[in-house]
């Protein structure tokens, strides 16, 4: 992305031809004016992703309970898949915040089953050229459950099949 990034930069500073009479006023360049353009439309764009993303994958904070006896009972945040290898149960929520949480847990009899969707095939692909793009690692699973963490500096995609 950087050598991308440094050769446009490159190509739009580079004079397009260095033996044409230059005008006496030249007024202002449309090559600047676009260029500006597209780096506040890319800015703004950017400032938007960031913005759905952090929204987006914002923890939720559940009132949790183990099954020891008497149960200890707290306010974290925790997947499905890490309440069931912890033996937890999520007994009050979802929260955005620990704060929101009611001050006393509820009943822990209570359960929180989120609607979980039927798995689906995600595959990671890779590509440095943007063209040509390699499947590296593909996984049938929950959403929720997903996770990937790059080995090597490279463009990444997910594509998702039902």
């Amino acid at each position: 992305m950087k050598k991308l990034l440094s050769l446009l930069l490159v190509v739009f500073l580079l004079p397009t031809r260095a033996d044409e009479p230059t005008p006496a006023d030249p007024g202002p360049d449309p090559n600047v004016a676009a260029l500006a353009a597209c780096l506040v439309a890319a800015a703004g764009i950017a400032v938007g992703a960031v913005y759905i993303f952090s929204h987006k994958c914002a923890p939720k904070y559940y009132w949790l309970c183990d099954d020891d006896n008497p149960p200890h009972f707290w306010v974290a945040t925790a997947t499905r898949k890490q309440c069931q290898i912890e033996g937890w149960h999520r007994i009050g929520g979802p929260y955005t915040q620990p704060q929101d949480a009611p001050p006393t847990h509820p009943d822990p009899t209570n359960r929180v089953n989120l609607a979980a969707s039927a798995p689906i095939k995600i595959s990671v692909q890779s590509t440095t050229d943007l063209q040509n793009w390699t499947t590296v690692y593909q996984e049938t699973a929950d959403t929720e459950d997903f996770s990937y963490s790059p080995t090597n500096a490279a463009m990444f995609r997910l594509m998702v099949t039902p």
